[in-house]
C-alpha cells in the first residue's frame, strides 16, 4: 500500500511540475485556458515490479496478460484494448541501476459507459497491479506567428493533424521554460 501511495504521489508530482513549470510562459488569446479533462474510456495501469508482461495478448475484442486474477477484472469490463505506454522500452532495466521501469506501464481501453470508478477500485486490488490513473487531456487552440514559420519543413497543414498550429498560441517561447513536453497525447 506504501508503494501505491508513493506512486501515486510521484505521478501527481510530475503532473504538477509539468503544469506549473509551464504555466508562466503560456499565453491565452481568449482569455481563458484551456480546462484539462478526463479521457473517458481509458485507464493506465501501472504494474508490480515482478509481473511480467510478455505474455499479453489480444484479440476478438479481448485482452490477456496471462494473469488470471487480472484477466477475470479485465473481462468483466469488457477491456477491449491494452497499449504499452512507452512501447520502445522492451527490456526491464537492471536491479539497482537507478532506472524507472517503464516496461510496467499500460493504457487499457473500455466502453466509455463503464463503472471507471469501480474498475479503478477493483484494478487497486489486484496483486498485479501497483497503481492505476485516470487519463487526462489538455486542449491546446493556436494560430503561428513565427515570422520563419515559411522557412520550416513539414508545416503545411492537410497532413495528420491541420489543427497543429495551435500550439503557436500557447507558447511562442521562453528564457523561464525549465522542462518541455513534445508529446501532445494526440491520439491518431
Amino acid at each position: 500500500m506504501r508503494i501505491r501511495t508513493a506512486s501515486r504521489h510521484f505521478l501527481t508530482f510530475l503532473f504538477l511540475l509539468l503544469v506549473v513549470s509551464s504555466a508562466s510562459a503560456e499565453k491565452y488569446p481568449d482569455g481563458d485556458p484551456p480546462k484539462p479533462y478526463i479521457i473517458k474510456g481509458r485507464l493506465t495501469i501501472q504494474f508490480e515490479d515482478e509481473v511480467s508482461t510478455e505474455s499479453f495478448s489480444q484479440s476478438f475484442g479481448k485482452v490477456n496478460f496471462s494473469l488470471p486474477s487480472l484477466d477475470i477484472i479485465l473481462e468483466k469490463y469488457n477491456v477491449y484494448s491494452a497499449n504499452a505506454v512507452f512501447p520502445w522500452r522492451k527490456e526491464k532495466p537492471k536491479a539497482n541501476s537507478g532506472i524507472y521501469d517503464l516496461t510496467r506501464f499500460w493504457e487499457i481501453y473500455f466502453a466509455e459507459t463503464a463503472d471507471e470508478n469501480r474498475l479503478i477500485e477493483e484494478l487497486l486490488q489486484n496483486p498485479n497491479v501497483r497503481n492505476v490513473e485516470t487519463v487526462w487531456a489538455l486542449p491546446i487552440h493556436a494560430s503561428p506567428d513565427d515570422p520563419s514559420w515559411n522557412l520550416q519543413w513539414a508545416m503545411f497543414p492537410g497532413g495528420i493533424d491541420p489543427l497543429f498550429y495551435d500550439a503557436w498560441d500557447l507558447e511562442t517561447g521562453s528564457d523561464s521554460i525549465k522542462f518541455a513536453n513534445i508529446d501532445t497525447g494526440v491520439d491518431y
